[in-house]
């Protein structure tokens, strides 16, 4: 039994575009004026405060802080480190 992938199908030869030679010169132009150029838009600069935050201020690392102040009222200072250490571990993996 041989197992074959079906073949693409070829590029239709419509709208100025033919798959052996591409696009002509005018073609090309005249789509670069009508839809600009072929690139993705650029995302807002996030600043580094603006990741921290975004990092502290999720639910989860709120949960643990929250479960490190209680470890820290009832005496058990090692759990409350050992979240605290988490939630830094945490939010120094989001700057990378």
């Amino acid at each position: 039994m041989t197992i074959t992938s079906p073949s693409a199908s070829p590029v239709p030869e419509s709208d100025g575009a033919f798959a052996a030679r591409g696009l002509s010169t005018g073609e090309a132009a005249s789509r670069l004026t009508e839809d600009g150029p072929n690139a993705i838009a650029g995302v807002g600069h996030r600043t580094r405060l603006s990741i921290l935050v975004a990092q502290v201020a999720s639910p989860l690392v709120l949960i643990l802080v929250a479960a490190s102040l209680v470890s820290l009222a009832v005496g058990d200072e090692l759990n409350a480190a050992i979240i605290l250490s988490i939630v830094v571990m945490s939010a120094t993996l989001g700057f990378v």
